[in-house]
């Protein structure tokens, strides 16, 4: 991921393909998921870094939020 992006981490929501991550969720879980269709989402803000591992599509949506003045 870094290297695609030239060392720096760019805040958004990731599509992981090829991941290693759950390459080694599938060996310490003796590969009890393996045959399931689980995908790698990650979701980078300027503080954290989020993995989700989920065997569906997510959906999202934008809450607009007001500070009280």
């Amino acid at each position: 991921m870094l290297d695609e992006q030239e060392g720096k981490m760019l805040t958004g929501i990731y599509f992981v393909e090829n991941s290693s991550y759950i390459k080694w969720f599938n060996e310490q879980g003796a590969d009890v998921h393996s045959d399931e269709n689980i995908t790698h989402y990650m979701f980078v803000t300027i503080n954290d870094v989020v993995d989700v591992f989920s065997s569906e599509s997510p959906s999202s949506s934008l809450i607009e939020w007001e500070a009280d003045q």
